[in-house]
Parts: C-alpha cells; structure tokens; sequence
C-alpha cells in the first residue's frame, strides 16, 4: 500500500473512535424485475480484435525456454492474448470430474490418479485464505468478548461494570444478566441468588430464535466460541427507541464518560472489521436522554447494543424483496445482474470495513473489463460461466466467515492439436492478477487497522484458532505473510499472462525483500500447496441470508463441496521471443521476434472449483456446519444433494 494511504487510514481509523458510530448504508439502485426465469445474461466470447495489449521489450519472462536444437530463448508475451476456456465433461468418459470431494487436497489425490495436471484455482488459493480468515475473526471476536482485550476492549467486561450501574429491578439489568449467563461461564451460577426473574424470559425469548441463537460457521470449533456467538447475538437485539433499555444505557454513558469510550471503541472495530451498521446504537442516543424530542424524531428506528453490519447484497434484497420472495426468486442471481448492470457498486468507501474489500476483489469475475489484465485474456462463454461459479461461491465463503455480525436479512468441443509443440503456455496459478491484488490490498486494510487499534501489549497475546486449537503462528506475522503471499500470487500471475504489475509507488515498502519476496512465498507455496493443512479442510458451508415470513421458509447460499474443471489455455496471438544472451552485429541484444504460431500448443490443466447451491428449507431453521457436511456426505454430486437438502 502507498505510505501515503498508510498514513492517511491510521488517521482515519483512530478518528472513528471519537465519533458517535451511526448506521450506514449504501446507494443501491432497485428496479422492479419483472421476469425472474430469465437466466443471468452472460457475456459472449472476448472477441480477438478487441485485445491491444503493447509489447513492453523490458517484460522478460524468468522462465527460458528450449527449443528442439536446445537453444535457450527467453520469452516476452507483454502483447501476447492468453486465451481461457473451460470445456464440458464427454458424457460417461469423464463422470469423475462431476464427482464432489469434501476438500482441496482429497480431490486433487483423487484426480492426480487421473494422471491430470492440476493448476492452483482461484477457488483454492480462496480456500487457504478462509481458514487463515476464520481463525483471525475466531480469535478477535472471542478476545473482544472475553479478556484477551483487556486494557483496550473487554465487552463481557463493560457490561459486567455496566450491569452494576443498573438498578437490579430494572429491565436493563434482567437483559444484561440473561446475556452474560449465555456469554460468561459459571456466571449464574456464582451468582444465584441475585438472579432476576426476567432474565429467564430474555434467555428463553432468544433460544427460541434458531436462526439468530444457534452457533454456525466456525463458532462451532469450541465452547469459548459458541458462548462468543450466543452472548452477541444476543446483544445484537433490536429495541424500539421508546423503549427504556437504551435510554438507561445511554445515561450510564452519559454520566460515565471512561465506559463510554470504550463502548465507542467496541462499535468502531466491529464497523471495520466487518462493515458498517444497518441500524442505530445506543451511542446515538446518548446526549439526547434530556432532549426525548431527539428520540421521539427516531421512533420508526432500533437501536442495538452493537448493530449488525451492513453489506451490498442485504441492501438490494432489502429493495427488492420488501414483502417476500415471490415463486422462483433466486437472491445470487439478482445480486450478480445488479453488480452487471451497475445498480451495485462493489468499489470500498471510506466507511467499508474489512468485508467489503473482501467482496471487492471478486468484482472481476463478473465484469472482466474491469481488471487490468482484461486486454491480456481471450475468455470464452463457458470461462466466463465458470467464473460466475467462482464469485457465488465465494462471496458464500466470505460472507460465512463474518456471519455472526452480518446477520440475515428477514421479510465442449475438442479442437484439432496444432503441428508437434515446443512452447506451450506455462501457468502456474489461475490467471487472474487483479483479483491477487485486490485480496492483499484487503488484507492490507486490516493490517493497518488492526496496528492502529490493538495495543502491541494486547497483539502479541492474540493467535489465530483453527477447529481443535490455534494455528501455529502468532496472528499479527500470519496476517503479514497473508498479505504478502496474495501480493506474491499477483506478481506470479502478471508474469504468466506477460503483463506489468499494478503495484503503487512505495506500496510494498515494509517488506524487508520487496517484490521478490513477495513473489518467493507465493512460489514456495505453489511448489508445496497439497502439503498444506488449509487445503485439507471440509470445505461445505451453508449461510442463511433470508428469512421469508409469509412462506415461513429460510434461503441459503451453500457451497456443495470441490469437483475438477478442465482448463484449456492458449496463446491467442503470439508472444515474441529472442536468443538468451545472443547479441547483433553491433553488440546489442538480439531483436525480439514473434513465434510462429504454428510451433504453440494448447495447455490442458485441471482445476478445483466449489459447487454452489442456493437453497430453500421449510420453517425458520439454519444449519451448523457439522449438520451441513453430514447431509452433503450421504451424496456425490450436486443434483443429489441439493434434492436432499430442499425436502429436508
């Protein structure tokens, strides 16, 4: 990141602390859609004449090639088109790549014994980065609720002093109570005597909720994490701004400036860390107790202990579905058609939180131009499909990661082989260098917030979880060697396709190798990826993202499991060549000169995708990942489970 956006976000980040947290939402442009069986319209195939990339004589692949005499050449491909397809499997000759593996590793061993060539997918470079994002936000949301964050943010410590405050026959306190007794362990039972009657009321009223009490995703790892869940949800309820709950919060703030503060504290981290508010706190009330026709001008509002956050996706479904989904609603597709057609902008604003600039790098999927890259890809329809596939599924991902603060929303032909190959095209990840950069930018953002808001006192003590335990690196070095490694998968993919770069002035001027080492990790990891732990994980999840009242149903988005697509990549114009170290006449290097397309050759990878699904289930239900993975391990393919899962 350039020094001077470095500087400018610990600016920013440290100002949000003084500023009363309200809600925020986006501008999404809602339009009545009036067929809703039409498919997503997708692109047709790039068209050759369209592409004009400019030959850079300087863009020197690392990489010489041999020729059959054993010449060293090196290559230039800077106004080379790579293009991209991905072919259907032959019916009954290659069933096994419609076959669903619950991880990465499991089905890259089951196809290697296809003798395939696996080339690293968006999709699993995606998976290594969900188990290093889950475990971060395991470990900061349970440090934030339960004293890893003490002296600095300690919410089950700010409502415990918060709790004495209260007069203990108030309904404030028997809320407060019910949330700590879900949240602190022993806490009621040290404390019996003193126990409100409502309390049980608020206790019972939440679990009987599913979709909001029940631990999903990663919560589910340990019973610190499930009680982290079950204690914020809680406190995530909405209460009419004439109700005395926050009113009697907001006077506590009013008369104790110190618990004030680090309220305020609470609000920002989750506002970056996740996204901003959809709803009022009762920050903004406070100041306003004395004047009730302030909150009597917000009566048509809630307010929240800590708000859920915002997203693109609930702000469009919110526009167009107010009343329900009607017969054949499909909530992905709407999502994907208002990023195409520009009612959604997926660009960060300077109130986005980590999420959005999670989401943000996805964007190229669906609309290729919009990477820099786009005048070096040739992609066809189907490639085009395949990416559309890509952006369901991890958009599904990302938004199970953070689930517990964003909520839910309520109401091939084979074509002839050229003439004997030399030179083939050489990938070594999926290309797409925009999408690399735009994942190490985000994670970028949430280094330095996180530098700018967690004490080095407190950030020493925190290491990411992982299902069972902790992962085996402090959590502020993996976070910098995440960040590093998505920068390293840029430079490695701009080298592939033979395209500069995109890297700001100064941007990665904290890292002790620069570029190279950047570009070292990603190789280093590439040579050893089914070694990796990550890539070994379940990689099945299900998120609800709309309760529907009038069907009494719940909709999710799922991802199925892993299967293999065939990648097909050429050079669709040429690249250009010269003689290592050959020199002319005058002493200077030889000339670059264009290959003959006649010696290039096709190259054939395998890679592996996540199969989404968007589902239906009767009544107001979720469900856990361990209950999820055991329905999607009673089938092999996605028509079985999904027919499974819609009558469940």
């Amino acid at each position: 990141m350039n020094t001077r956006i470095i500087v400018a976000a610990k600016i920013l980040v440290l100002s949000v602390f003084s500023l009363s947290i309200g809600c925020e939402t986006y501008t999404v442009e809602v339009e009545e859609v009036k067929d809703r069986a039409d498919e997503v319209n997708l692109l047709e195939d790039d068209n050759l004449n369209d592409k004009h990339p400019e030959f850079e004589p300087e863009l020197v692949d690392s990489r010489p090639v041999e020729d059959w005499y054993g010449d060293i050449w090196e290559l230039n491909a800077s106004a080379a088109v790579i293009g991209l397809d991905v072919p259907g499997a032959r019916d009954g000759e290659e069933d096994y790549l419609l076959e669903l593996y619950p991880s990465y590793v499991v089905a890259a061993k089951a196809l290697a014994a296809n003798r395939l060539v696996l080339l690293p997918s968006i999709n699993m470079l995606d998976g290594k980065a969900k188990q290093f994002d889950d475990g971060l936000y395991a470990e900061l949301d349970a440090a934030m609720s339960f004293g890893k964050m003490r002296g600095f943010n300690d919410t089950s410590a700010l409502l415990l002093v918060i709790l004495e405050e209260l007069d203990p026959s108030s309904e404030a306190y028997a809320w407060v109570w019910g949330g700590l007794e879900l949240g602190i362990e022993d806490f009621a039972a040290t404390r019996q005597s003193s126990r409100p009657k409502q309390a049980e009321v608020f206790i019972d009223r939440f679990n009987s909720n599913e979709i909001e009490s029940k631990p999903i995703g990663f919560y589910t790892w340990s019973e610190e994490l499930e009680r982290t869940f079950r204690m914020l949800r809680y406190f995530q309820r909405a209460w009419p701004a004439d109700s005395k709950v926050p009113v009697e919060f907001a006077r506590i703030f009013e008369k104790r400036p110190d618990l004030f503060e680090q309220y305020q504290r609470i609000l920002a981290f989750y506002a970056r860390l996740t996204n901003p508010f959809n709803a009022y706190s009762f920050a903004d009330l406070v100041g306003k107790v004395a004047k009730m026709k302030k909150v009597a001008e917000l009566s048509n509002e809630t307010f929240h202990f800590v708000p859920y956050s915002t997203s693109r996706e609930v702000e469009l479904i919110n526009g167009l579905f107010p009343d329900g989904l009607p017969v054949g609603a499909d909530l992905m597709k709407e999502f994907v058609k208002a990023i195409r057609d520009g009612r959604v902008d997926l660009t960060p604003g300077t109130k986005s939180g980590w999420y959005d600039y999670q989401v943000y790098a996805l964007e190229t999927f669906l609309l290729p131009a919009r990477g820099k890259e786009c005048d070096k890809l040739l992609l066809t329809k189907q490639y085009k499909e395949r990416m559309l596939q890509a952006f369901k599924a991890l958009v599904t991902k990302r938004r199970e990661t953070h689930v517990r603060q964003l909520g839910i929303e309520t109401s091939e032909s084979v074509p002839d082989e050229p003439p004997p190959p030399i030179i083939a095209l050489r990938l070594r990840l999926e290309p797409n260098p925009t999408y690399y950069l735009r994942t190490g930018r985000s994670y970028a953002f949430l280094q330095t917030f996180l530098e700018a808001t967690i004490p080095p006192s407190v950030a020493e003590r925190l290491t990411g979880r992982r299902e069972g335990g902790y992962r085996d690196v402090p959590l502020f070095k993996e976070l910098e060697y995440m960040r590093n490694l998505f920068y390293g998968f840029h430079l490695v993919s701009c080298e592939d396709i033979g395209m500069r770069p995109e890297l700001l002035d100064g941007e990665l001027d904290d890292v002790s190798g620069g570029a190279a080492e950047c570009m070292d990790a990603a190789l280093e990891w590439l040579q050893s990826y089914t070694e990796d732990p990550d890539l070994d994980k379940d990689t099945c999840v299900s998120v609800p993202i709309y309760k529907d009242t009038t069907k009494r149903t719940t909709t999710l988005w799922c991802t199925l499991g892993v299967r293999g697509a065939k990648l097909r990549a050429w050079y669709a114009s040429a690249p250009r060549w010269r003689p290592k170290n050959g020199r002319s006449g005058q002493g200077q290097p030889a000339v670059w000169e264009s290959i003959d397309p006649e010696i290039l050759t096709y190259a054939k990878y395998i890679l592996l995708v996540d199969e989404f699904a968007e589902i239906t289930l009767r009544g107001y239900r979720t469900l856990s990942r361990e209950e999820f993975r055991a329905r999607c391990d009673r089938y092999r393919t996605k028509e079985e489970i999904v027919k499974a899962l819609s009558g469940d």
